[in-house]
């Protein structure tokens, strides 16, 4: 099973090189690979993601394989200007602002001098919150194994936290819940503490950390740029008119406050498509935003004739094995939505 795993790993990385990915320059045509990650593994303080290693493995796998590693700005400029996309362009995205984020930026993303975006949730920044997805996550992990019953949005549910696997599937469920709910996350989050039987604290919790704007300010002297997403991480979508407007260019000023030259790119909260529809897409413009993006998986394109394709931004989550990130990271993702194999 192991020399069969090496064999296809080995073919993967054959198939993704230079040779390769000169060949096949037509097939990626206006596609552009864009990475998106959230966190760094650290067991010590339950935060869950990709380790520092890997991260850096990718980077340097993709550069070996012929990838040219650009901000997300360069794609949107060329875009904007009609201009060629090269196709060995990719792209790497974090999102949230998490004190961890320095770390990755510092160790990985600075020492091999690749570019990255941010988006930042200014409100946490601004000390104001931490994001209501992710106080659901602190709360069910934290709650002592049992069955609960909760009504969350006028939605009698029942809990089952008795197991990893179950608390998992219980913190999707309340977080897609409250995602598509009109009513304000973060009371509905109070009121499931309150059945949990527990009390959320004040600021983050250590694991939740939010970078700061001097770290924003100091990474912006290494080259990454930073990008708003939204000011309380609600889903666009739900809210009024007044609302959506607020939470869109609310945050995209305070960038413009605090930093020297953040990028007009927003990353939509939560991002698929249902979490954003025409009407958030004109606020953005109207607020001077020239992009967004999703959490949808594909590549990311722009149809010249559709006006609003630069505000639908797909990207990668990015993959916990080099084999994928390969696969995503060149034409051979594309060969697959062609020729499914």
């Amino acid at each position: 099973m192991k020399d069969a795993s090496s064999r296809a790993s080995g073919l993967v990385k054959m198939l993704s090189g230079p040779a390769f990915r000169r060949a096949t320059r037509p097939l990626m045509q206006g596609r552009t690979p864009v990475f998106m990650l959230h966190r760094m593994e650290d067991a010590a303080q339950n935060i869950h993601g990709h380790s520092i290693a890997f991260i850096r493995d990718c980077i340097q796998a993709l550069r070996a394989s012929g990838a040219k590693i650009v901000p997300l700005s360069t794609v949107v400029a060329a875009w904007r200007a009609r201009a060629a996309v090269d196709p060995a362009w990719t792209v790497f995205t974090l999102d949230d602002g998490f004190a961890d984020q320095v770390r990755i930026v510092r160790e990985v993303f600075e020492p091999l001098r690749c570019p990255a975006t941010i988006f930042l949730i200014t409100g946490q920044l601004d000390g104001q919150l931490w994001p209501w997805d992710d106080q659901v996550a602190w709360l069910l992990r934290g709650a002592p194994p049992a069955e609960y019953r909760v009504t969350l949005d006028g939605t009698r549910m029942s809990l089952d936290l008795r197991g990893p696997l179950e608390r998992s599937a219980a913190i999707g469920r309340v977080r897609d819940g409250l995602r598509a709910s009109r009513q304000n996350p973060y009371s509905e989050v109070t009121t499931l503490a309150t059945a949990l039987g527990r009390s959320l604290p004040v600021g983050a919790p250590p694991e939740y950390t939010p970078m700061s704007w001097d770290d924003a300010r100091a990474l912006e002297d290494t080259g990454v740029e930073f990008g708003p997403h939204s000011i309380s991480h609600r889903t666009v979508s739900r809210l009024s008119d007044d609302d959506a407007r607020a939470e869109i260019s609310g945050s995209w000023q305070r960038l413009q406050q605090e930093l020297r030259c953040p990028v007009p790119i927003l990353a939509w909260p939560r991002g698929q498509q249902r979490d954003f529809g025409a009407r958030d897409v004109a606020l953005a413009r109207a607020a001077g935003l020239h992009a967004s993006v999703t959490t949808e998986p594909g590549y990311a394109t722009c149809e010249p004739r559709d006006a609003d394709a630069s505000y639908r931004i797909r990207r990668f989550a990015l993959p916990e094995t080099l084999d994928k990130v390969l696969r995503y990271g060149s034409w051979l993702e594309r060969a697959r939505e062609l020729l499914p194999f």
